[in-house]
């Protein structure tokens, strides 16, 4: 099929995994990158024993995204024709070897589900610096998966768990929670409409990719709203576990967001990147005009100690000389 320079072209790559779905999603002029990124991660055996040539990243680079797009069209095509014609390559198919203990398991491994968190990024968001558009001085930032998974571990979260990322950005880490633990539901709100809107794309390209490879993830729901809405309050009583990076809070948003949490239910747990409790005697009592957390609204506030197997330049986005992250159960 002949591709015009200004494309969009639907397509149905044919399942994996016998009595799987397939995945459908659009080529187009950004897609064209993550989609043979992706299939260099997961698929050069599988092509090659189908005597498909699959071009490199470096040759592909190179190409107009017009003949990229063309070159990638006809690989996926050749790839979804053999998969339809020949079932048993589904099951004879070899994962990367990171993969290999974890393919037939219903849940992914870390390295599985970073591979396609990537993929779901890339799709849904070709130029991450659009993500700092007109944002001044204020750098969009993400916690990295390895600290992230360090966190979680600390956490130890179950199925009576509801996990809420207040101030989600694009959903990433509402995302690895729902595919790496075992909580009963997880949110993300989410205000700025950039980040919000560039979320619920990746969430449909992950949830699209997580069913092709039939991996098993809980529940997830994405809203584009401020936390300060009164709309968002059932969700922030119902949660259970609340994750914010409030570290470039200013004091007027650092007070809402106090007044905030304290509509949370006894033994709700927070993670933030700064603290929200000081332990000062003069924050003892708590100032019920003002609705500032204290001691006395706390049963604990203490630095999520850290893990050695985690560089600095590994823990966070913003920056390369780490970041410490709280952990405060109200009463």
């Amino acid at each position: 099929m002949p591709v015009k320079n200004d494309f969009a072209h639907p397509f149905e790559l044919a399942p994996i995994k016998p009595r799987g779905k397939p995945f459908n999603f659009v080529i187009t002029k950004h897609t064209v990158r993550p989609m043979f990124s992706f299939l260099h991660r997961l698929f050069t055996e599988v092509v090659a024993r189908f005597g498909i040539t699959l071009p490199s990243l470096e040759v592909t680079d190179n190409l107009t995204r017009k003949d990229a797009a063309e070159q990638l069209m006809s690989v996926l095509s050749l790839m979804s024709a053999r998969f339809y014609d020949a079932p048993n390559a589904r099951t004879s198919f070899s994962p990367p070897p990171e993969f290999q203990k974890w393919w037939n398991n219903p849940r992914c491994n870390f390295d599985m589900v970073i591979t396609l968190l990537d993929f779901a990024y890339g799709m849904a968001i070709p130029n991450p610096r659009v993500l700092n558009k007109g944002r001044g001085n204020a750098t969009y930032g993400e916690i990295q998966y390895p600290l992230l998974a360090h966190i979680l571990s600390v956490l130890k979260m179950s199925s009576s768990d509801v996990f809420l990322d207040m101030g989600s950005g694009i959903g990433q880490v509402v995302l690895y929670v729902a595919a790496m633990t075992d909580v009963r539901k997880g949110y993300g709100i989410e205000k700025d409409e950039l980040p919000a809107t560039l979320g619920f794309k990746q969430k449909e390209y992950f949830d699209g990719i997580m069913e092709y490879f039939k991996k098993e993830q809980k529940e997830t729901q994405l809203f584009h709203k401020s936390f300060l809405s009164v709309i968002v309050e059932p969700i922030i009583y119902e949660a259970t576990v609340i994750f914010i990076n409030n570290r470039k809070f200013d004091a007027v948003l650092t007070l809402a967001l106090n007044r905030v949490l304290m509509k949370c239910k006894s033994g709700t747990r927070i993670v933030t990147s700064r603290k929200l409790v000081e332990r000062t005697e003069s924050m003892k009592k708590r100032d019920k005009t003002q609705g500032i957390i204290t001691l006395d609204d706390v049963s604990e506030c203490d630095e999520i100690p850290k893990s050695d197997k985690i560089a600095e330049e590994q823990m966070v986005s913003w920056t390369a000389n780490g970041c410490a992250f709280y952990l405060t159960t109200m009463k």
